[in-house]
């Protein structure tokens, strides 16, 4: 049985997989040593991975590095696709292990992995196993502070999931109109981009943003709010054969 912990820049996920099966996901408020002892508390976990970007404590870190078969998650590991990023040395692990979670989910396929937190990302990997990169642009939560902080009368908005008028007829619904009307032609027009080059493009979707997304375009993506953490239980699962 592996730990997967994915932290985060706002919140840490920790999850159980079993045979490449996620069973349990929980996301604690601190991620210390009594959170997770009590989460594994009675079960086989011998392995752990660990991918953090943001700030993580040292005493847990430890605590893993104490208590099972610890891999950190860095850029210096083997990843099983050609990397032809130019800057991999400033390529986020959360990208790396979406892009690994998608190949997992859908291997040999050309796909598009689309992680809507606080940017979007836009990552391709080919059939070929080919990784270029993609784009990053401002998420929901951003784009609505923006227009609130730097203007000095717009009022700061909130995403609603099932609003999608084209024209807002008062200041809150223009808000609306402009920043999440304007995300979905965004997002449409790379996944149209992607499908002209690639036909068979399988479209991945996660992040905290994931339900309105998944709301506006279920037909065209498969969404999978666990991706990053498919992707680190497989290099877990690789790592240890």
């Amino acid at each position: 049985m592996n730990l997967v912990i994915d932290n985060g820049n706002s919140r840490t996920k920790v999850a159980l997989f079993e045979a490449g099966r996620l069973l349990e996901m929980i996301i604690p408020e601190i991620p210390d040593p009594a959170h997770l002892e009590a989460f594994v508390a009675g079960r086989p976990v011998r392995r752990v991975i660990l991918s953090s970007v943001g700030s993580f404590p040292e005493e847990t870190r430890e605590y893993l590095r104490s208590t099972f078969d610890f891999l950190e998650f860095t850029r210096d590991l083997s990843f099983p696709f050609n990397n032809r990023y130019e800057s991999p040395e400033t390529l986020g692990l959360d990208r790396i292990a979406a892009v690994l979670g998608a190949m997992q989910l859908f291997p040999g396929k050309n796909s598009l992995v689309i992680d809507a937190g606080t940017c979007i990302t836009y990552d391709l990997v080919t059939a070929a196993k080919d990784y270029y990169g993609g784009a990053i642009s401002p998420g929901t939560r951003l784009r609505f502070e923006a227009l609130h902080n730097f203007t000095a009368r717009l009022p700061l908005v909130e995403l609603e999931n099932n609003f999608s008028d084209q024209i807002g007829k008062d200041t809150r619904r223009s808000i609306l109109s402009g920043v999440q009307n304007g995300i979905l032609h965004e997002v449409k027009g790379f996944i149209s981009h992607f499908r002209s080059q690639y036909p068979d493009l399988q479209v991945l979707v996660c992040g905290g943003d994931l339900n309105f997304f998944d709301a506006h375009l279920k037909n065209s993506i498969f969404a999978q709010p666990d991706l990053v953490l498919i992707g680190l239980n497989t290099v877990l699962d690789n790592t240890h054969d």
